[in-house]
């Protein structure tokens, strides 16, 4: 188990999408960077996606990414742990999303395939 919204659990995360045949079908010739923030805790990660490979890693709040999702802690906990979307907590005001709405929304198959998998990975909060 590894605690949640922390490098090991991003490193899990990538490592995950990674040796998965389905996420490689979905997202094999996808370019892109997520920049997602945990704003009330100081944590950042910037996941990049090149050709279907992910990497993921700690930086600065404001660092450059095509998409970026910015929140208080437990509204990440609440995508993690009670399967509320992203595009849920986006319309409810509780992430905020920077970036273009029309191709993140052509995204959404590959994005949701993510949540899936970082949903089954055991957290600790």
């Amino acid at each position: 188990m590894v605690e949640y919204f922390t490098e090991a659990y991003w490193d899990e995360l990538a490592s995950r999408l990674n040796e998965d045949e389905s996420f490689q079908e979905k997202a094999g010739d996808l370019d892109t960077s997520l920049l997602f923030v945990a704003d009330d805790h100081d944590r950042a990660f910037l996941m990049d996606v090149e050709n279907g490979k992910v990497t993921a890693n700690a930086v600065d709040d404001d660092s450059e990414a095509e998409f970026t999702f910015k929140g208080p802690y437990e509204s990440w906990v609440s995508n993690h742990r009670d399967g509320a979307g992203l595009q849920r907590l986006v319309m409810t005001g509780k992430l905020r999303f920077e970036g273009s709405m029309g191709k993140i929304m052509g995204l959404q198959s590959q994005l949701g395939f993510v949540t899936d998998r970082a949903r089954e990975i055991e957290a600790e909060y």
